[in-house]
């Protein structure tokens, strides 16, 4: 069985459209240390924050889920 991992997806997102955390955090408009966060499931993204997330990955948000 397969254990999902929300940070990781986020993660793996991000390095396939090859941005760094710090990038990602400018386009969303929050801390470096908030997408760190979110990467490694210490913070979760509001839902606004998680809708951006998808548009900037070109991602459903189910697939994030």
């Amino acid at each position: 069985m397969e254990v999902y991992d929300f940070g990781l997806r986020l993660k793996e997102l991000r390095e396939a459209k090859r941005l760094s955390q710090t990038e990602v955090a400018k386009r969303l408009n929050v801390g470096r240390s908030t997408i760190s966060g979110y990467e490694s499931n210490t913070i979760t993204p509001s839902l606004e924050q998680f809708t951006r997330l998808a548009i900037l990955y070109d991602t459903s948000l189910d697939y994030m889920m």
